[in-house]
């Protein structure tokens, strides 16, 4: 885990403590595989080659797998593309 990045399974588990509407459920949220192959090393060349002459922060990253829950419902059940788009964007929003 990256110190300074929350992970998106903690923020959904904090959404759902606070009943946000219209968000799915996490199933499944962890880092994948190990830190040599499926973390971002760029920040350490940077600051090791050359980091003086840029002013560009470079935040490391992780690999993460995140498996939500089904959100509205089945597409033939919608009565319209409106009530859909509707469905996908109150999701988005969490309203």
């Amino acid at each position: 885990m990256l110190e300074d990045i929350t992970p998106e399974g903690k923020v959904y588990a904090k959404l759902h403590n606070h009943v946000v509407p219209n968000i799915p459920h996490c199933s499944c949220a962890t880092n994948v595989g190990d830190n040599l192959y499926h973390k971002s090393w760029t920040h350490e060349f940077v600051s090791k080659y050359g980091g003086t002459h840029t002013s560009v922060k470079i935040v490391p990253h992780q690999h993460y797998h995140l498996v939500l829950d089904t959100i509205g419902q089945e597409l033939q059940k919608f009565k319209s593309s409106w009530e859909m788009t509707n469905a996908v964007y109150a999701s988005l929003i969490g309203e």
